[in-house]
């Protein structure tokens, strides 16, 4: 069961950093955590309902996308945010994509219900 979480996670550890590295190409910094973990969110959403076996659970839920999303790293950039004097707009970056991102888990898991 380790090694589906290990292969899992630097599988999601890359793919995370590699698409950060992108994003922050196109778009101001704090896009690509955000964007990040709405996909991610969305993504475990829709495998929670579709996932068929404990393997492939602790692989891509467990192992991956606990890697490729970050609720630290949203907040300390919401943090970020705050310290260089714009607090509401930091609560409303850190609140805001929490929100976000759980509605997202739940669109997720809709849309898994279709299939």
């Amino acid at each position: 069961m380790i090694i589906f979480v290990a292969i899992g996670g630097a599988i999601g550890a890359v793919a995370r950093w590699m698409i950060t590295i992108y994003i922050t190409k196109k778009m101001p910094f704090p896009a690509a955590t955000p964007i990040i973990n709405i996909l991610g969110s969305l993504s475990a959403g829709f495998l929670l309902q579709v996932l068929f076996t404990e393997q492939v659970y602790l692989f891509l839920i467990v192992g991956f996308l606990g890697a490729f999303t970050t609720f630290s790293t949203l907040q300390l950039e919401g943090i970020k945010i705050i310290k260089n004097g714009e607090t509401v707009k930091g609560l409303i970056y850190m609140n805001g994509i929490l929100l976000i991102s759980v509605a997202a888990a739940g669109v997720g898991f809709l849309l898994s219900t279709l299939i």
